[in-house]
């Protein structure tokens, strides 16, 4: 039986959340939010970490941790709906539900303190920096994060298009694997009365985008995985300058690092031909790896069963998702469970701005992670 959670408290604090949304990195004031509600469940410690993240520990402090991570970063996106709680920060909302899954470890931190852990330790983690995936790996170097001594990090997600409430799960690598290329094509500036005298950085780019659409079209996935262009900066906004610098950022998914491997040998060998063909010069970065989140397959297998048993319906994955989850950092040197919760087949997706997170999941998802606690420990 689940002890009394304030589930209004908890779907208020989750819409103070989303008022108050901060983009990865200066989580300051989201954290202090958290830290405050917090405090009335007296936790026995709390680490401030050097990223901005911030963590409450329960129970035992000589045994290893089970911790459960949720995210405190927002993204840099208008808030277009008109909410009681409407983002009062321009240019910045919660649009990926990062609000949501704070209120559901919130709520689990309030059922799990009832019970008062002692022979067992159980840290809540409210990890900086999510978005640009980099908060996991600067939490693995931090000596304070150290302290935790963890020997198991559950996840979740919520996840549009899927029933409401489905726990969706998949043993193994449950999404792809991750990295980013920042491509600065350079070569020489002209008037544009004489641009052409240098077409070479915009046929540059048109054949970077000819390439891509043949070899990884958007709407499929080749057998590799896919490269899309997320962002293109091409010269200033005047009219009398042909530009002579053009940045391009990549992002590559595959569903293995020799898949990767591959697109970033394909990707690279054209971007090479195409500077030298165009007689520029090229410079490559590398950015934003992530590795896929790997699901241990016997706590998957209890999490299933768990789920059963409280009659909610299991969606078993064949193949990963496509995005990329800094989580995977952690389930490298861990064991690891990540999910993901159904948030209703008509909600809008992800990074929208028609996206909102549905405070229906909270209760139920609660639940689910704390029978899941109370099995991992039975």
């Amino acid at each position: 039986m689940m002890p009394k959670i304030d589930i209004k408290k908890i779907i208020d604090l989750r819409q103070k959340l989303h008022k108050f949304p901060e983009i990865s990195g200066q989580e300051q004031q989201t954290a202090q939010i958290i830290t405050h509600f917090f405090k009335r469940y007296n936790p026995d410690k709390i680490y401030n970490l050097n990223n901005g993240s911030i963590a409450f520990q329960f129970g035992d402090p000589n045994e290893k941790a089970i911790v459960f991570r949720a995210e405190l970063d927002a993204l840099p996106i208008d808030e277009t709906l008109q909410l009681p709680y409407s983002s009062v920060n321009q240019g910045i909302a919660h649009k990926c539900g990062h609000d949501g899954h704070m209120a559901i470890l919130t709520g689990l931190a309030e059922a799990i303190s009832r019970l008062k852990p002692k022979k067992q330790k159980v840290v809540f983690l409210f990890q900086s920096a999510e978005e640009t995936l980099s908060g996991a790996p600067e939490l693995l170097s931090d000596p304070v994060f150290k302290q935790i001594d963890p020997k198991l990090f559950i996840g979740f997600h919520n996840i549009p298009g899927y029933p409401m409430n489905s726990i969706i799960v998949k043993p193994g690598d449950f999404n792809a694997y991750v990295t980013g290329i920042k491509a600065v094509f350079k070569g020489k500036s002209a008037h544009a009365a004489y641009a052409q005298q240098n077409t070479n950085l915009l046929l540059a780019l048109m054949r970077l985008i000819q390439f891509l659409e043949k070899e990884f079209p958007l709407l499929s996935v080749s057998q590799k995985g896919r490269i899309n262009v997320t962002h293109i900066n091409y010269g200033k906004p005047t009219f009398g300058i042909s530009p002579d610098t053009a940045l391009v950022h990549l992002t590559l998914r595959a569903f293995s690092n020799d898949d990767l491997e591959e697109l970033i040998d394909a990707i690279e060998e054209q971007l090479k031909l195409i500077a030298v063909t165009n007689r520029l010069s090229l410079k490559l970065n590398y950015t934003e790896d992530a590795p896929a989140i790997f699901n241990d397959p016997e706590i998957t297998r209890l999490a299933i069963d768990v789920a059963k048993k409280l009659d909610y319906q299991v969606i078993e994955l064949d193949k990963p998702f496509e995005w990329g989850e800094d989580f995977g950092f952690y389930t490298i040197k861990h064991k690891g469970f990540y999910f993901g919760i159904g948030a209703g087949e008509d909600t809008p997706q992800l990074h929208t701005h028609e996206y909102d997170f549905p405070d229906e999941i909270i209760l139920p998802t609660i639940e689910f992670l704390l029978n899941l606690y109370l099995s991992l420990n039975a």
